[in-house]
């Protein structure tokens, strides 16, 4: 069972609000024994490869896969404590180098490398640095008084872009230009966290975590705006921009991913896949996209990375397996990156390994289901499913619900395990609407998954008033009544006809008055 401990919090808590104590903030590289690569267990999509053993205190934060390596950041938490960027080889014989060592300090909360120079850059302090691979020197380019260097980003332009927490600004370093120029941040107090330079429009756009709100400065008049993001968004923390212009983010502080996109201000919250058991919750983190525009995100309590397909509305996460010597029993699997030939490469801290979902292997899981549906408050509801699944191991279909409604007790699902003779199958996944249900439209995401893989459809859940219910029902039982007393009426009618037939000179006018009216 994979739980939750207080070394994980610890971890998280230095990542999130990173502390940056004195010592060689030259960057300057120190000679030491790079970590030896041991095999860990591998699934059939994920590949791992764990840090020695013999550097109980080394893990890796950060992934940057390129053509020919993978950059990774890595930060020990013993003492002394120190700073490393490893060169990892995957082919022919797996293996780390040593490019940067830093005693005495940790490197910015993440690296990031311009493609067009290669240079790999990262933050000691409030200096901004950059590895040179071709010549194997750091060097120190400009400092940023009155906050370190958080999250990088590089544009087009090879100018780097970094959010500086401490001075609630977002710093510009570029190359071009010697120097650095700031940006306040409107909102004091915001938390800054990630940045990109993924907008079609060039804009760079950040998130401010601790003010829910995201950021975007404009590439031309050098503004910032700012979007707050709805009550159930609870801490948006990593961020990127599609082809499109939608801005995809992170909530690191639930089991939810979301968009918001600045055309329409439409902001949309998805939970991921629905988890077997007891299950933490999720924490994405990291987002990026491929170069097919499919988003990739770490979910960074339950070990998973997952992939979603904004065009299909398709989510597929895959769980990294557990070392079998594994005593910590839970994951942190707090980065991810897209690299060459469909390998999605991670970092797991409390597993201290990096490794790679191969994101070209066939899924033996399909699901299909309507992508809408309703329920009323107080409800049962239900979402007909189709299931295929080519494989022996068994399969659970299940719902789950954004960490807003779960939290609230506003949406609860129900899970089943499916045994049927042979695939496809039809399902039911069920749910139920509380009574105090918020009357909106909302995300749930119906999952099917084999323990090793999930496959999930986003639903968008409409919650209807129980007063209308009722309402209806009484006015059908008020027409019933009425139907009921006029057929009554009329019988009566019919009788006392047959009475004065022939025996009497009334007018049926004059019959019809004299009988009482009772509705």
């Amino acid at each position: 069972m994979r739980r939750i401990g207080s070394l994980l919090v610890v971890l998280m808590t230095l990542l999130v609000f990173p502390i940056f104590p004195r010592g060689n903030l030259e960057g300057s590289a120190i000679t030491s024994p790079a970590p030896i690569q041991q095999a860990s267990p591998t699934g059939n999509y994920v590949t791992t490869f764990r840090l020695a053993d013999s550097n109980l205190s080394l893990s890796p934060v950060i992934v940057y896969p390129t053509p020919t390596r993978v950059w990774v950041l890595a930060q020990n938490y013993g003492q002394p404590f120190y700073s490393q960027i490893l060169a990892f080889t995957p082919k022919p014989q797996p293996r780390f180098e040593v490019s940067v060592s830093l005693t005495g300090v940790f490197v910015s909360s993440s690296i990031t490398i311009d493609a067009q120079s290669g240079r790999i850059w990262y933050g000691v302090g409030k200096m901004l640095a950059y590895y040179d691979q071709s010549t194997g020197k750091n060097q120190t380019v400009a400092g940023f008084p009155g906050g370190a260097l958080g999250y990088l980003t590089v544009d087009g332009r090879s100018r780097v872009w970094a959010t500086l927490t401490g001075a609630n600004s977002v710093g510009l370093y570029d190359p071009a230009r010697p120097g650095n120029t700031t940006y306040r941040v409107p909102t004091s107090n915001s938390g800054l966290q990630g940045i990109t330079a993924t907008a079609p429009d060039g804009s760079i756009w950040f998130a401010e975590t601790s003010v829910k709100k995201l950021g975007r400065l404009d590439p031309n008049t050098l503004s910032i705006t700012e979007y707050t993001a709805p009550s159930d968004v609870a801490a948006p923390t990593q961020l990127v921009v599609d082809a499109n212009g939608v801005v995809w983010y992170s909530d690191h502080a639930t089991s939810d991913f979301g968009s918001f996109n600045p055309a329409t201000g439409e902001w949309r919250k998805t939970p991921v896949g629905y988890c077997l058991g007891d299950c933490p919750v999720a924490l994405p983190n990291a987002i990026a996209l491929d170069t097919n525009e499919k988003l990739w995100f770490s979910e960074h309590l339950r070990g998973v990375i997952g992939e979603y397909d904004s065009v299909l509305g398709l989510l597929t996460e895959y769980t990294i397996p557990l070392p079998p010597s594994n005593t910590l029993q839970f994951p942190a699997t707090w980065w991810t990156w897209p690299g060459p030939d469909s390998l999605i490469w991670f970092a797991d801290l409390s597993l201290r390994e990096i490794g790679y979902v191969n994101s070209s292997v066939p899924i033996p899981l399909t699901i299909s289901s309507e992508r809408g549906a309703s329920a009323f408050q107080g409800g049962q509801g239900t979402l007909p499913v189709t299931v295929n699944h080519q494989g022996q191991s068994s399969v659970s279909l299940g719902i789950s619900t954004t960490s807003f409604d779960t939290r609230n007790s506003q949406i609860t699902a129900h899970a089943e395990n499916l045994s049927p003779v042979a695939y496809p199958v039809q399902a039911t996944a069920k749910f139920t609407v509380g009574w105090g249900a918020s009357l909106q439209s909302r995300y749930v995401t119906v999952t099917v998954q084999n323990g090793e893989i999930a496959v999930s459809i986003p639903v968008k859940l409409t919650v209807r008033t129980a007063y209308l219910t009722v309402g209806v029902a009484l006015g059908l039982t008020a027409i019933a009544v009425f139907s009921h007393r006029r057929e009554k009426r009329s019988n009566r009618e019919e009788e006392n006809a047959g009475e004065t037939n022939g025996s009497s000179t009334k007018t049926g006018e004059d019959l019809h008055s004299r009988i009482s009216f009772t509705p």
